[in-house]
């Protein structure tokens, strides 16, 4: 099973930054609420993937491990900038 799960390339990078950027003009809003935004737009997503192209378990996993990998990402962010502090 494709788990979808390698290194992003210039592409994903890019697409991971423009998100963060439309998410900026809307920082007045509880971050729950963006991401329950998000999570439509991603139901959306999903509904639009042809029949057949992906199993559910793999869809659901291949989110599963990009969200795993985003909150990885900025506990070692967080972690460095208060190592970086002391």
């Amino acid at each position: 099973m494709t788990t979808h799960a390698r290194i992003p390339d210039r592409a994903h990078q890019a697409l991971v930054h423009d998100v963060h950027d439309v998410l900026g003009r809307y920082a007045g809003m509880p971050k729950i609420e963006q991401m329950a935004m998000l999570a439509q737009v991603m139901g959306q997503m999903i509904a639009e993937i042809p029949e057949g192209a992906y199993g559910t378990g793999e869809v659901m996993q291949a989110i599963a491990l990009n969200i795993a990998a985003g909150n990885d990402a900025t506990a070692r962010s967080i972690s460095s900038a208060i190592q970086g502090a002391q």
